[in-house]
């Protein structure tokens, strides 16, 4: 028959055993339980992000798949916006330039013309021979040329 001290040490490695086996189960409870939370924040989420309220666990990881694939569109899209956005900056910018450059031309033709204008009114104040008439008739026809007119 076994003696008390070697019924009391098993007894005492059964409890010890007891005890263990006790902690780990309550230990595996509180990280599934965790997990199970974590599981549902996740899911929730993924709800909302993809307007899906009918989603379920299972189909929260092709759902983020998705949610990836979507984000990459608006993001190529936006980026094709933005180099359009660009260009067309850089041809108003060059148009403005090429509008300038008219506007100076023009207003540098208005300027000829008004001077041509003026030394005709002078000349025709003046009274010339037929051979300076001809002369001031050649000069004011090229005058006129270059002034683009």
């Amino acid at each position: 028959m076994p003696s008390w001290g070697l019924k009391a040490a098993g007894g005492l490695i059964v409890l010890l055993a007891v005890l263990a086996l006790t902690s780990w189960v309550l230990n595996t409870k509180n990280e599934r339980d965790n997990l199970l939370t974590w599981q549902q924040s996740v899911l929730t989420a993924t709800k909302s992000a993809s307007d899906n309220p009918k989603l379920t666990a299972d189909g929260v990881v092709q759902q983020i798949n998705f949610l990836g694939t979507t984000l990459d569109g608006f993001r190529s899209a936006t980026d094709k916006q933005n180099t359009a956005v660009k260009d067309w900056e850089r041809r108003s910018v060059e148009a403005a330039i090429i509008r300038d450059q008219e506007i100076a031309k023009r207003a540098s033709a208005v300027a000829r013309a008004e001077q041509l204008s003026a030394r005709l009114k002078a000349e025709s104040l003046t009274p010339v021979e037929r051979v300076d008439l001809e002369r001031q008739l050649r000069e004011t026809q090229d005058a006129a040329r270059e002034a683009g007119l």
